[in-house]
């Protein structure tokens, strides 16, 4: 997508001073970093914790690490929506 997105303002320059354009690839480029500066550090412990993890029933401690992590995660779906 920022590929395209790119090449559409190589062909048509004007939308470079477009409001909707710039404000696209600016979320786009925030919701690319947030995932790898928020919501990896927010998985890890999950997938750790189910790696090691042996039984049947659902452990408290990861409904509260994917509570946090599935709050976050809709956040970054805001920027791509």
């Amino acid at each position: 997508m920022l590929t395209t997105g790119l090449i559409m303002e190589v062909i048509r320059p004007y939308l470079f001073s477009q409001g909707w354009y710039v404000l696209s690839l600016v979320l786009f480029i925030v919701g690319l970093a947030f995932g790898s500066l928020v919501l990896s550090p927010r998985s890890k412990p999950i997938k750790a914790l189910l790696d090691t993890y042996v039984g049947v029933v659902i452990p408290p401690v990861y409904l509260e690490l994917s509570r946090k992590l599935f709050f976050f995660e809709r956040i970054e779906n805001i920027f791509f929506y």
